[in-house]
């Protein structure tokens, strides 16, 4: 189950719609937002 998918969902944005949960034990949370910043950016 991907939280963040259903939250977007939830929000009225169409299923096609990607989206990444992060699991807050990550190493850092420099890294986390790293990997969204350049999700986003290859998304775009």
């Amino acid at each position: 189950m991907n939280v963040a998918h259903l939250g977007a969902i939830a929000t009225g944005l169409p299923v096609e719609v990607s989206a990444q949960t992060i699991d807050r034990q990550f190493a850092s949370s420099l890294v986390a937002i790293a990997t969204a910043a350049k999700l986003v950016t290859a998304d775009a």
